[in-house]
């Protein structure tokens, strides 16, 4: 009689098991399933994030890291510029140009459409919040670029500007700014 009692025992355990085992993989391919669609679903990023940070400053690569936790969360591209290429300030708008010839360069339906600037000091604070809250409309299409005023006057620590050959034409006015007017002191 104790056999017969450890046989069903034996019987209904293994029964079990073998259920457990059965559910932990539909469970497994279920995640499997929806990480896909995810992945799969999720449209081209309009939004990409540019700044630049080089040295040993482990207080601006704090910060960046900070966008790069929200870059991940929205799958915005993000692009840093690790080396200077010129001197003095204007690497901010040799980087923003690079990526925006880039950008120019695919199909229309490929490329994104805005780039947000934010230079190294600044903190994410709320990474739940998309970019994509601050550009205008999208039918408010003769708007290239927004910033911003502080008690010094414009600032441009962050700001969004368009994917568009206007963009283009500014950049390279304000880089080829020095170099034609090396008399004119500018800071």
């Amino acid at each position: 009689m104790t056999v017969h009692t450890d046989r069903r025992l034996h019987s209904k355990f293994g029964t079990f098991l073998r259920l457990g085992v059965v559910l932990a993989g539909i469970y497994w391919l279920f995640k499997l399933y929806l990480h896909y669609q995810r992945r799969v679903r999720q449209p081209q990023p309009n939004v990409g994030k540019v700044t630049m940070v080089y040295g040993n400053n482990s207080i601006y690569e704090r910060a960046v890291n900070t966008h790069k936790v929200h870059s991940r969360r929205f799958d915005y591209p993000h692009f840093i510029l690790r080396r200077p290429i010129l001197d003095g300030v204007w690497n901010k708008y040799a980087i923003l140009l690079s990526v925006l010839l880039r950008e120019l360069e695919k199909p229309a339906e490929r490329r994104l459409q805005w780039l947000f600037w934010t230079d190294a000091d600044t903190v994410l604070m709320n990474p739940n919040l998309p970019l994509e809250t601050f550009l205008p409309p999208p039918d408010v299409l003769n708007v290239h670029l927004l910033l911003t005023k502080d008690w010094n006057g414009m600032n441009n620590g962050v700001f969004p500007i368009r994917v568009h050959p206007w963009s283009v034409e500014l950049l390279s006015a304000a880089l080829a700014y020095p170099v034609m007017n090396p008399n004119v002191e500018l800071f």
